[in-house]
């Protein structure tokens, strides 16, 4: 009771109104549930109940399945992950992610870093009350209707991950970048290796900083290959677990396809899958390799804000879009107003030093294409240092 209390107290003090605090707590404890078992519990709350749960999965608290004819049943995902990314969401709303969670130099935001201390105790209370479910092991083979729910199954597929996992993307993303990061950075502390292959794209959107970060303080062993040589979106975990994105027209096995994409665990095809990985691996370009280039570029691009008709601090603006991509919170911890950021944006738009990208986040405009990397790396056709 005193463990329940105290969740209570936190989730208030986050913002949560007692309705979805109390759902939350049901579906954490006695889950998987269906509404009308959540209802059976909170009696004097029946008309309250839906919004709640639209709200606790919106903040990525709780997940649904369906079972006997489908049958919806709510569950909790796991507290350690889903309120350490909730916490991830709040800092990296003000701050530059690279910056460790703490705002930018000459600024403060108590209220912010208070928030997220709050959801890292709420994870420790929680993870005491939780029943453990996953609903990605459940299923043998399984169609996510959205990407919401599509990105909640892969996370629970990493999340149980023991020995590797590997992975395929090209833009678009899924946005669900705290959930991933929380799952992932978990598992790699566990000793779980982490393998991805990418187009150039991923590393402009997360900039230069990010990226040399994921490689040397996590190990993540990231590869670039061409936008148009990768023909699947994919994520292989210990060699057993499959969940593969529909959205790729290229894709094998199109017919019979419903919803963003596919969770399975039929071995052959997990294989497929695999042996597939390690293609794209052998003509894809050391990550490494790839920031190396990006950042000589990065400089070239830099040299060019300077010499414009920008500002110091619109310069500093445009290297931190270089260092975060669209993760950079600059302009935030600037207190630029909407007009502000709209009149430096068209100003350096049109001096060709910023951009937006395939979900029109604003990235910077590199004079560097993937032809180019290719060519350094690969000079002659054959391969370079790296």
């Amino acid at each position: 009771m005193e463990d329940t209390s105290r969740l209570y107290e936190l989730m208030i003090g986050l913002g949560f109104d007692r309705v979805a605090t109390e759902v939350y707590g049901v579906v954490l404890t006695c889950g998987p549930l269906a509404r009308s078992g959540i209802v059976s519990i909170l009696p004097s709350l029946p008309g309250q109940v839906d919004d709640a749960l639209a709200v606790l999965q919106s903040r990525g608290l709780i997940g649904s399945e369906y079972r006997r004819l489908r049958r919806r049943r709510f569950y909790a995902v796991a507290p350690h992950l889903a309120w350490r990314a909730l916490g991830s969401e709040l800092l990296w709303s003000t701050t530059d992610p690279g910056t460790g969670g703490s705002p930018s130099p000459g600024t403060t935001d108590p209220p912010i870093e208070a928030r997220s201390g709050a959801c890292n105790e709420i994870a420790a209370v929680a993870g005491r009350l939780y029943r453990p479910h996953a609903a990605a092991l459940a299923h043998q083979e399984w169609d996510a209707a959205t990407e919401d729910e599509f990105a909640r199954l892969i996370c629970e597929l990493i999340a149980h991950a023991r020995t590797s996992v590997l992975a395929v993307s090209t833009s678009p993303r899924l946005p669900q970048v705290a959930s991933f990061w929380a799952t992932l950075t978990d598992r790699i502390g566990a000793g779980v290796s982490y393998k991805r292959i990418v187009d150039l794209d991923e590393i402009v959107d997360h900039g230069l900083q990010l990226v040399k970060r994921d490689i040397e303080e996590y190990g993540i062993d990231l590869r670039v290959l061409e936008r148009d040589r990768i023909h699947h979106k994919f994520y292989v975990v210990d060699r057993s677990l499959l969940a593969v994105f529909h959205d790729q027209p290229h894709a094998s096995g199109a017919s019979g396809r419903s919803g963003v994409g596919r969770i399975t665990s039929r071995g052959t095809i997990v294989r497929r899958y695999a042996r597939r990985f390690r293609e794209y691996a052998s003509l894809a370009i050391p990550g490494r390799v790839a920031v190396q280039h990006m950042e000589q570029a990065a400089r070239e691009l830099l040299r060019a804000a300077a010499q414009a008709r920008l500002t110091a601090e619109e310069v500093a603006w445009v290297e931190s879009l270089v260092q975060y991509g669209k993760f950079s919170r600059f302009h935030v911890s600037r207190g630029w107003s909407p007009e502000e950021v709209r009149r430096v944006e068209e100003r350096a738009t049109g001096m060709g030093l910023v951009r937006r990208n395939a979900d029109g986040d604003l990235v910077p405009a590199y004079p560097v294409t993937e032809c180019d990397i290719r060519a350094a790396y690969e000079p002659n056709g054959t391969r370079g240092p790296g």
